[in-house]
């Protein structure tokens, strides 16, 4: 392992993911003591979260459940140059029906991610993915989920999820009368 990615998990394990769980409480994260030192692999479950499943009748359904779902920061994930590292850095652990979800749980965070992105701008990311309000339609890796995702434009858009983060601004409001 070379100093960037050592700097990089580093600061992810400490700084990064005492942010996340100070601004949300919608995600929960732990870092995998079995994937090295610092850990590589982070384990995380969104809370409240609503997305499609699918269902007996190879259609979907809205449900609302914590997702589990983890992410790697592998050796080059601060300088891979192909492109394949979209597809490399987060999975999901339970089934959902989305274009970006291969069966599996595999998720392609499109082609916009880019190596070495911090900890809450890839949580930020993968919610938008898992929430339905970014998917890929022209190159999905589930093209049955990218037709239903077309087809059935206002389900999509009626996910409701709970924001990621925390609003500051509400929380920092404090009216005082005398």
């Amino acid at each position: 392992m070379n100093d960037v990615i050592r700097a990089f998990r580093g600061r992810t394990m400490d700084r990064d993911l005492q942010a996340v769980r100070d601004r949300s409480d919608s995600v929960r994260l732990a870092p995998d003591p079995r994937s090295g030192e610092p850990p590589a692999r982070l384990h995380g479950v969104f809370r409240d979260l609503a997305y499609f499943e699918p269902d007996v009748q190879r259609s979907c359904r809205v449900v609302r459940r914590p997702l589990p779902f983890s992410l790697t920061f592998a050796d080059d994930y601060c300088c891979c140059s192909d492109g394949s590292l979209q597809m490399r850095v987060a999975q999901l652990h339970a089934p959902i029906v989305h274009p970006n979800v291969a069966p599996g749980g595999l998720v392609c965070l499109g082609p916009r991610f880019r190596p070495g992105t911090k900890l809450p701008a890839l949580l930020e990311h993968l919610h938008a993915i898992v929430s339905g309000r970014v998917y890929a339609s022209e190159s999905p890796l589930d093209p049955e989920a990218a037709r239903l995702f077309l087809r059935e434009g206002e389900r999509v858009r009626a996910l409701r999820s709970a924001p990621l983060w925390r609003d500051p601004v509400a929380r920092a409001v404090r009216v005082e009368t005398r």
